[in-house]
């Protein structure tokens, strides 16, 4: 394992569209690394190794060694809307909930503000601004420009897949994972791996209990079939005690309109800005090697130094 992660880090790029499981097949036969590897890749970016190009596996570990692993946010996913929310308030903007956008308009070839519809109203307006954000996915945006696509660049080509999977959330009575990593299972049928964030965050939980996370990459569309098949996992992996102490508090299955990457990792749309004042971001818009929810962070870094860019060739501008 060590050896093939020194060589993840100190090759360069391969030509062509070989997958991560081509390219490991030419590094071990051990069946517990080749196991691991595939368990990783889809807990990470929920794809099978054959199925992700060698070149963004290579590039995501150059990613983790820049920029640490993964972390659970304390307070988990709520506090960082809350946060955002308070930083939009506290900067002079407000949220506007129950808010449908409608048309993102456009005047020659720049944007000039977007129609919406209250949800409970029903009543419309036209919001002027000078630039728009969306995190929609790509071809959403495009239908709210009127356009069937925008033109995508040579790294991105062709339809964009999207990534599927089936997240489970248990409250435990007991501990079952003594870390705050991911544990990996490498005999399962569906799961790929499981986590306990309550131990990088008690909060998470409440007192006495601890909140249980399974993560699977979708075989089927059909809900039933996956569940069934993670029930069957959680049986073996921790025998009886499973059911006895664990209750099921959530069901997230990722498919269709609502998936888990609006884009398979490496078909991302990397242009972040395809029309001057629309800027792209969110979980198809990742750069390379850029993963989850920290993939969708970067993707906002780069808008943002995009858009101060923009901001300053229009002052320069007589």
């Amino acid at each position: 394992l060590a050896k093939i992660l020194v060589r993840l880090k100190m090759e360069k790029r391969l030509p062509g569209d070989i997958s991560f499981a081509e390219w490991l097949n030419t590094q071990t036969e051990s069946p517990v690394l080749l196991s691991l590897s595939n368990k990783f890749i889809n807990f990470s970016v929920s794809m099978q190794a054959g199925d992700v190009p060698y070149n963004e596996i290579r590039h995501l570990f150059k990613n983790t060694k820049d920029f640490g692993l993964p972390q659970v946010p304390q307070g988990g996913c709520k506090a960082i809307i809350d946060n955002l929310e308070e930083s939009i308030n506290a900067n002079g903007g407000s949220v506007l909930k129950s808010e449908t956008a409608e048309q993102i308009l456009v005047e020659g070839t720049k944007i000039s503000g977007v129609k919406s519809t209250n949800r409970k109203s029903h009543e419309s307006r036209v919001l002027s601004c000078r630039c728009v954000v969306s995190d929609i996915g790509v071809e959403r945006t495009a239908n709210l420009l009127g356009r069937s696509a925008f033109a995508r660049n040579t790294e991105s080509s062709g339809k964009t897949k999207v990534a599927q999977g089936l997240k489970l959330h248990f409250a435990s009575d007991v501990s079952l994972i003594p870390h705050k990593g991911i544990m990996f299972c490498l005999d399962s049928k569906a799961i790929c791996g499981i986590v306990q964030p309550s131990n990088a965050d008690p909060a998470l939980a409440p007192e006495n209990k601890h909140l249980i996370v399974t993560y699977q990459v979708s075989q089927t569309n059909d809900l039933s079939s996956e569940l069934a098949m993670a029930w069957d996992d959680l049986d073996m992996i921790f025998g009886a005690s499973f059911r006895k102490h664990c209750h099921l508090l959530n069901i997230g299955f990722f498919n269709d309109g609502w998936p888990v990457n609006k884009a398979t990792q490496g078909t991302d749309y990397r242009l972040i800005s395809p029309l001057p004042g629309l800027y792209l971001v969110g979980d198809d818009c990742k750069p390379e090697g850029d993963i989850m929810a920290e993939g969708v962070a970067r993707s906002v870094e780069l808008a943002l130094a995009k858009m101060a860019s923009d901001i300053s060739a229009e002052k320069k501008v007589p």
